[in-house]
């Protein structure tokens, strides 16, 4: 699945969602729809949600997400071990969302490369203000909405364990199993670099 050309934020409902998306994983290898996963999360509140609306929109979210996985790479989630599903999430966000996209290869990355590891408030700010003059749809954030997309974007990255903690803000390029390296290099192995990986381990990884 394309990202998205202009920045969505729809990611700011939650973090990586492993617990979730770990119940609906099994589902959907077994090559259930999505009709069915629905009504299942309804049936047996699947997502451990207290409303219908707050269901709705989780499973939306989800949706996103696991569409830009390959087949394959639901597969495999389904039994990985812990740390290669949440390296593969975040995969997934940064195919769908240009945003996280972009703030990962355009800034966190190099960071990394130039052994600069620690996050600092202004490579948020100066993200944002770089990419506004061709998005527009930052412009109309308001701070409150900017302030919450960082957050979450931290949360991510420490969930996935590309920092140590959303206070400890230190990158640590994530090392994935052989496995999903190889698998990742099926679709496009310069997708690792969403990982903060260097080219030479991409291509120690995946040869």
């Amino acid at each position: 699945m394309a990202r998205q050309a202009t920045f969505s934020f729809s990611f700011i409902t939650g973090a990586l969602f492993a617990p979730e998306v770990g119940a609906v994983l099994p589902l959907l290898a077994e090559g259930k729809s999505w009709d069915e996963i629905a009504e299942a999360a309804e049936q047996d509140n699947l997502l451990k949600t207290r409303t219908a609306a707050s269901r709705v929109r989780l499973l939306r979210e989800i949706r996103y997400r696991l569409a830009a996985l390959s087949p394959a790479e639901v597969k495999f989630a389904a039994s990985a071990r812990r740390e290669d599903v949440h390296a593969l999430l975040f995969i997934a966000l940064c195919r769908h969302y240009a945003f996280i996209h972009e703030f990962v290869l355009s800034v966190l990355r190099p960071k990394a490369l130039a052994l600069d590891f620690q996050i600092m408030p202004a490579d948020f700010s100066g993200f944002l203000y770089r990419e506004s003059h061709t998005h527009p749809e930052i412009q109309r954030l308001t701070d409150k909405s900017t302030a919450k997309i960082r957050q979450v974007i931290y949360r991510m990255l420490a969930e996935t364990g590309l920092v140590a903690s959303t206070k400890d803000l230190r990158l640590t390029p994530l090392l994935p199993s052989r496995a999903l390296a190889r698998l990742i290099a099926d679709t496009d192995p310069k997708q690792l670099r969403f990982l903060l990986l260097t080219d030479n381990d991409i291509r120690n990884l995946t040869t």
